[in-house]
C-alpha cells in the first residue's frame, strides 16, 4: 500500500468515519467509526482522539497486512434528525 494512502486511510479513521474491507459475502469493519455525535459537543473530539489513540496500532496493522488490489470503503455518518442518522458510503479505494 502506499504511503499517501495509507496516512489518507488514518486520517479518516481519526476523524472518526468508518472504514470497511470489501468482501462478496459481507463487508468486514475494519474501524469502526464514531456515529451520532448530536449532544456530544466537544466531549467528541476527546472521545474520538482516546479511541484512535487505543486503537491506532491495530488499524495500522489491519491496513498493512491487506492485499494489493484490495478495496476499502470510507463511510461517514450524516444526520437525519438530532436522534437519527446512517452511515453513508462517501468513497470506495483499491489500496
Amino acid at each position: 500500500m502506499k504511503k499517501e494512502t495509507l496516512n489518507y486511510l488514518l486520517n479518516v479513521a481519526r476523524n472518526g468515519h468508518r472504514i470497511e474491507l470489501v468482501q462478496p459475502e459481507k463487508n468486514k469493519r475494519l474501524w469502526p467509526g464514531l456515529g451520532n455525535r448530536a449532544g456530544l459537543h466537544s466531549y467528541a473530539d476527546t472521545l474520538l482522539r482516546e479511541k484512535y489513540d487505543k486503537g491506532e496500532a491495530r488499524l495500522l496493522k489491519k491496513l498493512e497486512a491487506l492485499d494489493r488490489g484490495a478495496r476499502v470503503n470510507l463511510v461517514v455518518f450524516e444526520n437525519i434528525t438530532r436522534d437519527r442518522g446512517r452511515w453513508v458510503l462517501r468513497k470506495s479505494l483499491s489500496v
